[in-house]
């Protein structure tokens, strides 16, 4: 009996998976309510997600007036903003929020990774970019739910940009995160 009911829930599951919408397996441009975004899907099956008034996406992060490329910032020994970790919780949460508990569920080891194009300026978020995989479960997310993320971290994320910062064409921050656990669950 419990063989034949795992069964059936596993058919189920199937079935509604299989019958969502798989929104970026191509390159494509989404046009919504007072908003564009643009999907490109690599020969590899990457998707790069963002809002096509981006002007950064593709674009160097480089010393100014140089094409030198700046060491790996957090990543490296030079910090571009003085305050990435607490952003990056912020930016975490905003993200976790984003999906309803049925999604997360779904999407148990998918990894979303989120690019932040930021002012050297002011420390404002200019432009927000997504990527995955065309396999995983994000692919059946709506655009809407990504619209929602990149508002949302433009609202709340500033960030303090140090003296290396300011040298900069624009700092970039990005990360991989799975959509499924808090960011203080980790």
């Amino acid at each position: 009996m419990k063989t034949i009911i795992t069964l059936i829930v596993t058919l189920c599951y199937t079935t509604i998976s299989m019958a969502q919408t798989e929104y970026y397996s191509q390159t494509k441009t989404f046009y919504e309510n007072g908003y564009t975004y643009q999907c490109d899907v690599d020969k590899g099956g990457s998707v790069t997600l963002y809002n096509k008034d981006n002007k950064l996406t593709y674009t160097n992060q480089t010393y100014n007036g140089s094409e030198k490329l700046p060491p790996m910032g957090v990543f490296g020994r030079t910090p571009f903003t003085t305050n990435f970790r607490a952003n990056k919780a912020t930016a975490w949460d905003i993200v976790y929020n984003a999906f309803t508990r049925a999604q997360r569920l779904n999407m148990l080891e998918a990894k979303l990774g989120i690019g932040l194009y930021i002012s050297k300026e002011t420390g404002k978020v200019l432009e927000v970019n997504f990527d995955f995989p065309t396999w995983s479960p994000l692919n059946t997310i709506p655009i809407a739910t990504f619209r929602k993320i990149e508002t949302e971290i433009k609202d709340k994320i500033i960030s303090i940009p140090t003296d290396e910062g300011r040298k900069l064409n624009f700092i970039f921050h990005g990360w991989r995160q799975p959509v499924n656990i808090k960011y203080e669950q980790r």
